[in-house]
């Protein structure tokens, strides 16, 4: 069976790479909530987390994920082709799940560079953070780590587009003073990124967004974070410039989402909050 590798960003912007098997066996304990035996979850959980039809190439896209982090080996078999298949036709999205997969007998670290920038040239958010994260931590041939200029360029990006994990990691940069700011603004700016990831991170690990496009991080454990580590070290007017900071973000992007209200839910079917996390497949 193919292998493919999966790369995860977990807490502060650890970039993690490893490499498992198509027939490792997915969390599925959400399918507890649809009342179904172990044998038939693949089945139920295809009919409980339905797909947007509305565009074909966007519904096959939200299939193919739903497929990837729910579904059990023998439903996932083929996923390294339809990922392929998405990708070379265009979608943004699907080019950063093919740059996690290695084809058999492909160069790992080259497979992943080539398709991780198709993803950036046509917008992926995910795309867009995974370079970013590499440039920091020297991951699949970018060079040494410790590149945080170039790290801060393409986080930045991708907060831009509304990714909370490039705006926890941009968070973490600042406060650990990997940013070229002054000293006095590091905790700031650290204060704003933490409060806008927190906007648009799941509430919590029971919640169905995470370990999906959310990197295992929680908007719990950031508030914990900048509310418990951070923010006692700042004084309130610091704190008041940093919220003003975020207001005035939030005013600027309007067109970036937050999680919206119905994905707060536990039971939102899954096109809810997956778009809510990825977007268009055209971006």
């Amino acid at each position: 069976m193919a292998a493919h590798r999966l790369t995860a960003v977990v807490g502060s912007a650890l970039l993690l790479a490893a490499t498992i098997s198509l027939a490792t066996e997915p969390r599925i304990e959400r399918a507890d909530r649809i009342d179904r035996t172990p044998d038939e979850y693949p089945d139920a959980l295809a009919e409980y987390y339905g797909v947007n039809a509305d565009d074909p190439m966007q519904a096959e896209l939200e299939a193919a994920i739903r497929d990837y982090y729910f579904l059990y080996d023998d439903r996932r078999d083929g996923l390294i082709d339809r990922f392929r298949d998405l990708a070379e036709g265009g979608c943004a999205h699907a080019m950063y799940y093919y740059a996690l997969f290695t084809p058999e007998g492909a160069d790992s670290d080259a497979h992943t560079r080539k398709w991780m920038r198709k993803g950036v040239k046509h917008g992926s958010t995910r795309a867009l953070y995974l370079l970013g994260g590499s440039y920091q931590h020297g991951a699949y041939g970018m060079g040494p780590r410790g590149q945080y200029e170039e790290a801060e360029k393409w986080l930045r990006k991708a907060a831009e587009q509304g990714s909370p994990e490039a705006m926890a990691a941009l968070a973490s940069m600042h406060t650990r003073n990997k940013v070229d700011v002054e000293r006095d603004a590091l905790r700031i700016y650290g204060y704003k990124w933490y409060t806008l990831a927190i906007h648009r991170l799941p509430p919590s690990t029971t919640h169905p967004a995470y370990g999906m496009g959310s990197d295992h991080d929680t908007r719990a454990r950031l508030q914990r974070i900048r509310d418990n580590r951070l923010a006692p070290r700042m004084s309130d007017d610091a704190i008041a410039q940093a919220e003003r900071l975020v207001e005035e973000w939030e005013e600027a992007h309007d067109h970036v989402r937050r999680m919206p209200e119905e994905a707060e839910d536990i039971d939102a079917p899954l096109p809810v909050w997956l778009r809510a996390i990825e977007g268009p497949c055209d971006r």
